[in-house]
């Protein structure tokens, strides 16, 4: 783009600065809106900065930053985009005519070539890696504060799922299902999911089960914890079969002629869903 020829670079790092960004980008949504020219943009935050820099120093935590912004510069410099420093540790490219899948897969080579060169500083080498988030200007927003609050809640969500990872900020539900179904059992986050698809779980939402999961804390809605309050049928654990061969563990909190609420016991935190019967092969009750 003509408009960043001349503009001014931040001094450490050699990415244009932020202060460039907004007039780009406005460049590129009027574009896209006149002439349906597709763009995305890709949120980086090194891992662990804040800890580095607190430990050995700005001055080390400045030696960082400019590998950091240089492998990024080296390593896209064959691709038409443009690399800015958003701030502290977070830099954002832009890359005109492409989709988020595309990004990602640049960020996926972006992330194995940190690993594979680690940061020598002060004759100890320092493993790099950082969490990112990726949006569109054709689904995640036509301003820049949709764009900006979008990556930012991707990149984020790159944090809580382990950090060292691009998240695109459409398919966050998809990357938290793919997480946790790794840590709880890919069997329960299928029947969970299929089950809530055909109605026959109530009160269970993927995004605060998820959410619930991250804090391993009880996924008890507001509403579902005053039925915690009610007569539990068994405070010890019984295990519920179902039809389709999964099965459940955990505490029948209430039964009627038509369903029973369990609270789910699994490796990490707890949830709550009610299953109808009519699904349910048997029980087997605690003693």
């Amino acid at each position: 783009m003509q408009e960043l020829l001349n503009a001014k670079q931040d001094y450490l790092t050699g990415c244009h600065m932020r202060e460039s960004l907004a007039p780009y980008l406005d460049k590129l949504i009027a574009e896209y809106k006149a002439y349906q020219k597709v763009f995305s943009m890709l949120l980086l935050d090194i891992d662990h900065f804040k800890p580095f820099n607190d430990k050995y120093g700005h001055l080390d935590g400045d030696q960082v930053l400019k590998y950091f912004s240089s492998s990024l510069r080296l390593n896209l410099s064959q691709l038409e985009c443009q690399i800015f420093r958003f701030g502290g540790d977070e830099f954002i490219v832009v890359f005109p005519d492409k989709t988020p899948k595309d990004v990602r897969k640049v960020a996926l080579t972006l992330r194995e070539t940190f690993k594979s060169r680690p940061f020598l500083l002060g004759g100890r080498l320092f493993k790099m890696t950082f969490s990112a988030g990726i949006v569109s200007c054709i689904t995640d927003g036509d301003n820049m504060d949709q764009l900006f609050a979008h990556a930012d809640k991707a990149m984020y969500v790159s944090k809580k799922l382990g950090r060292d990872r691009a998240t695109i900020y459409r398919n966050i539900l998809l990357a938290q299902a793919t997480y946790y179904s790794k840590l709880f059992g890919i069997a329960v986050a299928v029947v969970l999911a299929v089950m809530m698809v055909v109605g026959l779980v109530k009160g269970f939402s993927p995004k605060s089960f998820f959410k619930s999961m991250a804090r391993a804390k009880p996924a008890i809605s507001r509403k579902a914890g005053s039925a915690s309050k009610a007569a539990v049928v068994s405070s010890k654990l019984s295990t519920v079969y179902l039809r389709s061969g999964a099965s459940f563990k955990g505490t029948i909190l209430k039964e009627s002629e038509k369903e029973i609420e369990l609270k789910l016991v699994l490796d990490k935190g707890e949830g709550l869903v009610t299953l109808k019967k009519a699904i349910i092969k048997k029980i087997d009750r605690a003693e």
